[in-house]
């Protein structure tokens, strides 16, 4: 196993990436490029995209958005756009930077399946395959409330604030509020993706929980119906909004099998 760490700039950020299995980085291979939730950084994803280069044997590649981990600290207010900023600019840089020419396949959990279904619409052209678990396409009541229960437990609780403080360091307060306070806003139920998912033409496979405390199954609904695309569907009962921890070997299997299909 050859791994690679380091930091680029982008937009004038510091941006901190992470290539595991780099030995599998071949032009004829497509990449792996994992997009972590709302909350999320490289070392949240724990042992999960290890694991599925293994058994893929394709290159991951993991990076800490803006804001976020060991990249630089978020320092303006959020507000929606962002998740377009991330698809256009961002990921298509970090790409470019990294001289990575190869077609990828997305794994993207909430917010980064969000974001790599938008990057999907944008850019089919390298887009191979979407892996979207727990994705937000538009906002729903359970999306509001779940995110303002997280904000009362980080003000109010120590273990959330702790947690994030764990793998985030000084970027956790204002990564976190940047997060909840978009999203608490009852104003944000005016934003949506769905018009852009018509541009989607690569295959998807929807993975979520019958639980997810952030979304309900209209989510893969929506999804299934409006991508131009191959789309499947593997909805979890008990679980939650993170199913490559709470339903682990289902969805690498899943995801492997999907992957390899991809690449017959």
């Amino acid at each position: 196993m050859r791994n690679h760490a380091g930091k680029t700039e982008i937009n004038g950020k510091k941006i901190n990436y992470f290539i595991c299995n780099e030995e599998y980085l071949t032009e004829e291979k497509p990449v792996l490029v994992f997009l972590h939730e709302g909350l999320g950084s490289i070392r949240q994803w724990k042992d999960f995209p290890a694991s599925l280069s293994e058994k893929t044997e394709l290159a991951v590649l993991l990076y800490d958005r803006y804001g976020y981990g060991d990249s630089d600290s978020l320092t303006e207010k959020r507000n929606t756009d962002y998740i377009k900023t991330e698809a256009s600019l961002y990921l298509p840089e970090l790409l470019k930077n990294l001289n990575i020419k190869n077609n990828i396949i997305l794994f993207g959990h909430s917010d980064g399946a969000t974001i790599a279904l938008y990057f999907a619409s944008i850019f089919p052209q390298i887009t191979l395959g979407i892996i979207s678990e727990s994705a937000h396409t538009f906002i729903e009541d359970v999306s509001i409330n779940g995110v303002s229960a997280a904000r009362d437990s980080f003000i109010f609780g120590d273990f959330l604030r702790q947690k994030l403080e764990k793998y985030h360091r000084d970027n956790a307060v204002p990564m976190f509020f940047g997060w909840a306070d978009l999203w608490s806003n009852p104003a944000a139920k005016k934003w949506s993706m769905l018009k852009e998912l018509k541009n989607v033409k690569s295959p998807v496979l929807v993975i979520q929980g019958d639980t997810d405390e952030y979304g309900s199954k209209m989510q893969v609904d929506e999804i299934k119906k409006r991508v131009n695309a191959d789309c499947e569907i593997l909805y979890l009962k008990d679980c939650g909004h993170i199913p490559h921890f709470q339903a682990k070997d289902p969805v690498l299997q899943k995801s492997t099998d999907f992957i390899n299909n991809l690449l017959l």
